[in-house]
């Protein structure tokens, strides 16, 4: 197929030739929205460049050349059926910048250079939250509240895993560094160190991070950022304000998450700064409300907004939102949108398609059904931290009463 047919496929993503995703544990993925339970490899057990041609994954590439759909990619699919842009669709450009590496794919799905332009790393699971959806997997102080367990890293040896980096760091665009929490973690600058050693600081850097550190060590990754020439994107993993973010995303403190910020202005003014909220049935009336006092308080620009979605645990979509709240919440969006497109036009067209998005996913389904284990996950969790749902969420107050 031509690249031209290839990126008009509804199935044919460019990641499985391009993208290599490495979880705290040292699985391996195309990327980051693959299924968990599906790793094309581990770096427990064989090194990248072996994984990069695994069995696992050359089937992965066959079937997108034959247009068959992935199963482990149903996620992209999910979102795509509902209006929303997938991570397949974001990078379907990246197709047409390099041809040869799909071109080149030999009959069995193998690829015969070790050449990913996409690293998307995380190194550990070491982080400082444990927010309401997420899991042990992927915050190690979520096993306070339901199992001990040590930090995950991909290899035993951090500098094992670096040492494997080291040749593919020349031939990257780009690299996605989330965690865990990407800004507590000792390798992600040591990696930054060697790509200021080996002169490679036209490399995109894109960081997932709760925004609640920003030194390690005696490090200012502030000022690291400023040695980069190419740019630098902070999409900040922020979900609410105040009260609420600080409970959707426990241990977070609101007055340093405005202080860090405020202070990012004053020494990296350069770096993109994106708000990327992930929509739950917790901050989906909510979302308007803090985009607009930040825009406000001119701490993002109206539109540095990336909206994900909760798909898992399905209890925390907002699809579970009941029809009369479900229509509260295309009111505050529509007000919003209008607000954003009368005060800032075609510079806030992004933002208004995210909160269109955003609200279509929501509308796409009725997962009602899903209320009572939502209450009963709310429960137990509330029970744990010492919190109270309703209290600090009284538009939703409704969502924990028994029908």
């Amino acid at each position: 197929m031509t690249p031209q047919a290839l990126g008009e496929s509804k199935v044919f993503c460019v990641l499985p030739w391009l993208g290599l995703n490495i979880a705290p544990n040292g699985d391996v993925y195309p990327c980051c929205a693959f299924v968990n339970d599906s790793p094309v490899g581990s770096l427990r057990t064989a090194r990248l460049e072996e994984i990069w041609n695994s069995e696992s994954w050359r089937d992965v590439r066959r079937r997108m050349l034959a247009g068959e759909e992935v199963p482990q990619c149903r996620r992209c699919y999910e979102l795509e059926a509902v209006g929303s842009c997938s991570l397949r669709q974001q990078f379907q450009q990246v197709i047409f910048s390099r041809p040869a590496q799909v071109r080149d794919t030999n009959a069995d799905g193998s690829l015969d250079r070790f050449a990913p332009a996409n690293l998307d790393i995380r190194f550990s699971n070491r982080c400082n939250f444990k927010c309401r959806y997420c899991t042990p997997q992927k915050s190690a102080r979520w096993r306070d509240d339901c199992e001990p367990g040590a930090i995950d890293t991909p290899t035993k040896k951090p500098e094992d895993l670096l040492r494997q980096l080291g040749p593919i760091l020349a031939g990257l665009d780009q690299i996605n560094f989330s965690g865990g929490e990407p800004l507590l973690t000792p390798e992600h600058y040591q990696l930054l160190g060697l790509l200021i050693e080996k002169k490679k600081t036209y490399v995109r850097l894109n960081y997932s991070t709760n925004f609640s550190v920003t030194t390690l060590g005696g490090r200012d990754v502030f000022e690291l950022w400023k040695g980069f020439t190419d740019e630098v994107v902070v999409a900040a993993s922020l979900d609410a304000m105040g009260g609420r973010g600080e409970y959707i995303r426990k241990n977070q403190d609101w007055s340093q998450v405005v202080e860090n910020r405020e202070r990012m202005l004053r020494v990296c003014p350069r770096v993109r700064f994106s708000l990327a909220p992930t929509l739950s049935v917790m901050n989906a009336l909510h979302l308007p409300e803090f985009h607009k006092a930040w825009i406000e308080q001119g701490y993002v620009e109206p539109r540095n907004i990336a909206i994900g979605f909760v798909l898992d645990p399905e209890e925390f979509r907002a699809q579970i939102l009941p029809e009369h709240l479900k229509r509260e919440m295309a009111a505050r969006y529509e007000r919003h949108m209008e607000w954003l497109s009368a005060r800032y036009g075609s510079d806030a067209a992004g933002a208004v398609a995210q909160f269109k998005a955003a609200l279509d996913f929501t509308r796409a389904q009725d997962r009602s059904g899903l209320l009572d284990r939502f209450r009963r996950t709310t429960r137990s969790l509330d029970a744990m931290r010492g919190e109270r749902f309703e209290s600090v969420f009284p538009e939703l107050a409704e969502l924990m009463q028994e029908p």
